[in-house]
């Protein structure tokens, strides 16, 4: 999560980043997303049947990647909205003035 994904924002929030660098990190995100929404699966979070650290972590960036227009997979999108729907997320995400 933290070089794949994290990592690789970077040209989207800095100003100085060229349009160049934000389409290779963009190709990059787009292929690293295609290879979680794959080895998540059906499951209903990345590690089986509990959440973890890492669930939170990939909320925040598929959030990133809406926000950029970064296309993910159907299958992510999906999680996404089932992560908001759980209480502690829901309460974070509003907490965050993020909904």
């Amino acid at each position: 999560m933290t070089t794949e994904f994290h990592g690789n924002f970077r040209p989207f929030f800095h100003v100085d980043a060229t349009h160049a660098e934000r389409d290779k990190a963009r190709k990059l995100l787009v292929k690293h997303f295609a290879t979680i929404a794959g080895q998540l699966g059906d499951r209903p979070f990345l590690v089986g049947d509990r959440m973890t650290i890492a669930d939170p972590y990939l909320v925040v960036m598929l959030m990133w990647a809406e926000k950029n227009e970064i296309e993910v997979p159907k299958r992510l999108n999906d999680y996404l909205a089932h992560m908001k729907t759980i209480p502690s997320v829901a309460k974070a995400l509003t907490d965050e003035g993020l909904v």
